[in-house]
């Protein structure tokens, strides 16, 4: 048990980000980087000044030639204002409204595709909800608002 945990230490990039509150994400359909961003909270400070903060990472791979090269990088809500904004920004995210079957729909072959998974809830009833679109949607305009916001911050892991 005392290894497996000082394995898990000694691997930060890792460790830790295994159940995230918020993942975000943009990926071309043919080529191109493509970007993860996953938020946890977690909290610091001694006994008496405990508070939370969220750490960040983000992964990019690069596709083309038949080869990916993953890229990562970490911040958190203590060196980066749009990351401290992200609990407010989630608040606000434009919300789809759910369509039938029967509701006619394009066919998308091309594009990029946009995901959000966050934290949801009916009242204390909590899950994870996930959201995906594709290029000119509300989704894809608050992804690229959040990502651009977040370039500055980040850090190679």
């Amino acid at each position: 048990m005392l290894i497996a945990m000082m394995v898990q230490a000694a691997v930060p990039n890792a460790a830790g980000f295994d159940h995230p509150w918020l993942r975000i994400g943009r990926s071309p359909a043919l080529s191109g980087p493509s970007e993860e961003v996953v938020v946890v909270r977690t909290t610091v400070g001694d006994v008496a000044g405990r508070h939370p903060i969220d750490r960040l990472r983000l992964i990019r791979r690069n596709r083309g030639g038949g080869h990916v090269a993953t890229h990562t990088f970490l911040t958190d809500s203590r060196a980066c204002p749009a990351a401290a904004r992200l609990p407010a920004d989630v608040e606000a995210m434009p919300m789809p409204h759910a369509v039938s079957p029967d509701s006619p729909t394009d066919i998308v072959l091309d594009g990029v595709g946009y995901s959000v998974t966050v934290e949801a809830s009916y009242g204390d009833m909590g899950g994870l909800t996930t959201f995906e679109s594709n290029l000119d949607t509300p989704l894809a305009a608050w992804v690229d608002t959040r990502l651009a916001a977040l370039a500055p911050c980040w850090k190679p892991a």
